[in-house]
């Protein structure tokens, strides 16, 4: 089903049959296929500054430098490592994600 007309948006990023929306807020806003989990948003997502896309995984930064990652993860694509900080941007690819 369609969603209704978004406002305040600041970003956006596109997967494999989903899509990904940053508002101004900081949160974000999927839609589309979830047949692996990409739409899932984490609840609680907040402060987010950046949105990737994989192929079938999401990946979001927030202001604080922690990224946090969702849906289909079967090579580690969304293993974020716990000790990762401080990272300025992302990227999802088919399946990797990088910092």
């Amino acid at each position: 089903s369609a969603l209704p007309a978004i406002s305040g948006a600041k970003a956006i990023a596109a997967g494999a049959g989903f899509s990904l929306v940053l508002l101004n807020s900081g949160r974000v806003i999927a839609t589309g296929d979830n047949s692996f989990g990409a739409t899932n948003v984490p609840p609680g997502l907040s402060n987010v500054v950046a949105i990737s896309a994989g192929q079938y995984h999401s990946l979001a930064l927030q202001g604080n430098g922690k990224v946090v990652a969702w849906g289909l993860n079967g090579n580690g694509q969304c293993n974020v490592p716990g000790s990762l900080s401080n990272v300025t941007a992302i990227a999802g690819g088919f399946h990797h994600s990088l910092a």
